[in-house]
């Protein structure tokens, strides 16, 4: 296990105790305030890291039209075609977060990593659902007039589960990385007992503060400035400042509006929806071209 996995789950270990020193209402507003703060942050600097693509790409010259672009689309899905955009957010989202995770890690297999990525966000995704059922079957109603069967959830938490050990045992027997298996084997039953025990949002912005956001921020900086470094963690955080200013207010004014918690929770992964979908391309993007760089390099 890495050294920054350590870190993740001594951090996560550490909020989880700390949790149950606080009371519940103050817990919920340094979640949302994580989320809204730097979970917003993370996904802020897409334009720049447009702008740091090499001048004669395609993305380069048509960056801010296609930005804008995929933002209009997502909107447009998510009012006309809220059923499929459920299923697509999902797929697109569990990519993403496996993309982050495995983003450091090298696989002699050619596929092996794409299917530990996506399988890694959709098992991480069920066994969410599966502990928090009612909340999950709540917001996806509100958000996306979809209901989310208990069924549907337990069959796809055992089949992703399924999918993925298949592919880690594949790999572990192939190519004799074992030490992918434990990790995962640790790392996912860490995250069993972390959404088992705490709230959804609480289960959701530990992992999405601790185990994406804050890695993808450093990826981004080692990107955008070719090194990592203290300061230059300053001039990121400068350059979304806005962000961060806006995203407080928001977070103070809805917290106010906005009483009953579920309707804060679907307020909190609309916004989540709006920006996630346009990072997750550009992301995606940027990880092809620092691998290409760093193989000429």
């Amino acid at each position: 296990m890495t050294q920054n996995q350590h870190f993740k789950i001594f951090v996560s270990l550490f909020l989880f105790w700390f949790m149950t020193l606080v009371p519940e209402q103050i817990i919920n507003f340094f979640c949302y305030f994580f989320i809204l703060t730097l979970g917003i942050i993370h996904g802020s600097n897409d334009l720049q890291i447009i702008d740091s693509f090499e001048k004669e790409s395609d993305l380069k010259k048509n960056g801010i039209k296609s930005y804008v672009s995929i933002i209009i689309i997502a909107i447009l899905f998510f009012i006309f075609l809220k059923k499929i955009t459920f299923y697509v957010f999902i797929f697109l989202s569990s990519y993403h977060f496996g993309e982050q995770h495995f983003n450091h890690k090298n696989f002699e297999g050619k596929y092996i990593k794409n299917m530990l990525q996506i399988l890694h966000g959709i098992f991480l995704f069920s066994i969410l659902f599966l502990n928090q059922k009612n909340e999950v079957t709540t917001i996806s109603e509100s958000l996306f007039s979809i209901i989310v069967s208990s069924n549907f959830i337990t069959v796809l938490s055992i089949l992703s589960g399924l999918c993925y050990a298949m592919i880690l045992i594949y790999n572990w027997f192939l190519y004799n990385d074992y030490k992918t298996l434990l990790e995962e084997i640790l790392n996912f039953t860490f995250f069993y007992i972390l959404f088992k025990a705490t709230s959804l949002i609480v289960s959701f912005s530990i992992y999405f503060i601790i185990w994406h956001s804050i890695p993808s921020i450093f990826d981004q900086i080692e990107f955008l400035y070719k090194k990592k470094s203290k300061s230059l963690v300053i001039l990121y955080l400068k350059k979304s400042s806005l962000l961060w200013l806006i995203s407080l207010f928001l977070v103070t004014l809805s917290f106010i509006y906005l009483k009953e918690s579920i309707l804060f929770n679907s307020f909190i992964f609309a916004i989540l929806f709006i920006i996630s979908i346009p990072h997750i391309f550009i992301i995606n993007i940027m990880n092809s071209y620092f691998k290409n760089r760093s193989r000429k390099s």
